[in-house]
């Protein structure tokens, strides 16, 4: 479908025929029912997955094809059913290679308490970046080396540029499904993936009129144009708000601090039951791949010096078990820095926003410059919980959580050619009672009947023998 969210047609992905898709809200405690149709084109499969949404003990529903199940095809439906276990702001998209950049995204909110109150709710604010180039075009500029830069940057699917200024004092209450003490800012780093819920005090004076800018720019990139919303105070105003001279500020691609991301509800983490020794840190670094059929090698993520997109099935980095008993701690050191590796694989000098499926995880620790053991303390007391953190440019990040949600569940560089590029793992938790959970769920026969229509489907492609598909996965 041909759509113009900042003013350039381009062919889109879309869900509902709109961009963003429409928004699904639901309440605390209710069972969600979706059924999802694939009406897309050129043999595409596709997942949704509901971005945060624990799938507690139903892990079959997180909607990662490849990895909880296989993709729909062209033509056929599934049905998502869970319960809305946690409250608050989050999204739904594309778990299938790359499509949620091209326009398979949407709101997500579920009702629930807050920590401060409240007049009005507004519902969602999506802030995206935008490409006129469709996502495979601009993958292979990563894999070549190039990373690609957004043609503009969206709120609520559409895109203006102008000089904005900041208004109003906003009270964060929530991040990432998980309420905290109320702080006052006025700026956000918001990372892909993250989510805060914010309650804004409507105390601003009228020098200049009742409208205002609201605006986001990127952290990383200052050649990028802000985009820019419109608050009014007047609904009958459609001038456009003033703009003071400019004042940029850079705040870097940091988390805010951890002392101000406090949960409502206290937890005391306990002690880690994994080995945390320098052989099972987590550092993502690159290889690069020669090609024979282009002059630039191609650019590959890997983990501790592995291959993370393999060639071969099973492949070399096979998943990380945690057979461990239930509710026990696991912590993991993911790093980042500059520090050369035994093959002469250097890390990426660049921040990442680290993502987890089935779990909201504890930051222990997340600092900008190289890991000491010697000199580490980690944070048990009620440190900061969500689904989403980032890890610093040549830092580390340090996260703990509780063995409690059997499943086969991804941690990834929510950076979508990233992702794509290898920078995932994939934890099975406690696989003996997830086993036994998938076959008292009636769910087997289903699935294998939808993978067999995707294999079947597969199978009538023209794809060179031996060839590796390695973009069309949930990854």
């Amino acid at each position: 479908m041909v759509i113009a969210p900042d003013g350039v047609p381009v062919l889109g992905m879309v869900m509902n025929n709109q961009f963003p898709g429409p928004l699904i809200e639901a309440n605390w405690g209710d069972i969600l029912r979706i059924r999802v149709h694939n009406n897309l084109t050129n043999y595409n499969g596709t997942s949704i997955h509901w971005h945060r949404v624990r799938q507690l003990n139903r892990n079959w529903q997180d909607g990662v094809a490849g990895v909880t199940q296989c993709p729909i095809s062209t033509g056929e439906s599934y049905v998502y059913e869970f319960r809305a276990t946690q409250y608050g702001t989050s999204w739904y998209h594309s778990h299938f290679a790359l499509q949620y950049h091209d326009g398979l995204i949407g709101p997500l909110k579920i009702n629930g308490p807050t920590s401060a109150n409240y007049d009005v709710d507004i519902g969602p604010l999506l802030i995206t970046d935008w490409s006129h180039e469709n996502a495979f075009s601009l993958f292979y500029l990563e894999l070549e080396g190039n990373p690609p830069v957004p043609d503009s940057y969206l709120m609520q699917g559409k895109g203006i540029y102008c000089s904005p200024s900041d208004v109003s004092a906003r009270a964060v209450v929530g991040t990432d499904f998980v309420p905290i003490n109320p702080y006052v800012t006025n700026t956000l780093n918001i990372a892909i993936g993250q989510r805060y819920d914010i309650v804004v005090t409507a105390n601003a004076t009228f020098e200049h009129g009742t409208s205002f800018w609201m605006h986001a720019r990127s952290c990383s990139n200052e050649t990028i144009a802000s985009t820019l919303g419109i608050v009014r105070y007047d609904p009958a105003s459609t001038a456009d708000p003033y703009t003071p001279p400019g004042n940029r500020v850079g705040y870097g691609c940091l988390d805010p601090a951890v002392g101000d991301l406090v949960p409502v509800v206290p937890m005391q983490v306990g002690v880690a039951v994994n080995n945390l020794s320098p052989a099972e840190y987590l550092n993502f670094s690159m290889r690069y791949y020669p090609n024979i059929t282009q002059e630039s090698p191609l650019k590959k993520w890997v983990i501790k010096g592995s291959n993370a997109t393999a060639s071969s099935f099973p492949p070399d980095l096979v998943p990380i078990f945690l057979d461990y008993p239930e509710m026990s701690w696991i912590y993991f050191l993911i790093e980042g820095n500059f520090t050369p590796t035994a093959s002469n694989i250097f890390p990426e000098p660049v921040a990442h926003p680290i993502h987890l499926h089935g779990h909201d995880f504890v930051i222990l620790d997340q600092s900008s410059i190289p890991f000491d053991p010697a000199n580490f303390i980690p944070n048990l007391n009620n440190p900061p919980r969500r689904d989403t953190a980032m890890l610093p440019k040549g830092g580390y990040l340090m996260i703990g959580f509780q063995m409690d949600n059997p499943g086969s569940w991804l941690m990834y560089c929510h950076i979508a050619w990233h992702a794509s590029a290898g920078m995932a793992v994939q934890f099975i938790e406690s696989p003996r009672a997830l086993h036994d959970m998938v076959e008292a769920s009636g769910i087997v026969p289903d699935m294998n009947n939808q993978c067999n229509t995707w294999t079947q489907r597969y199978n009538t492609f023209n794809i060179p023998a031996k060839a590796v598909q390695g973009d069309e996965s949930g990854i």
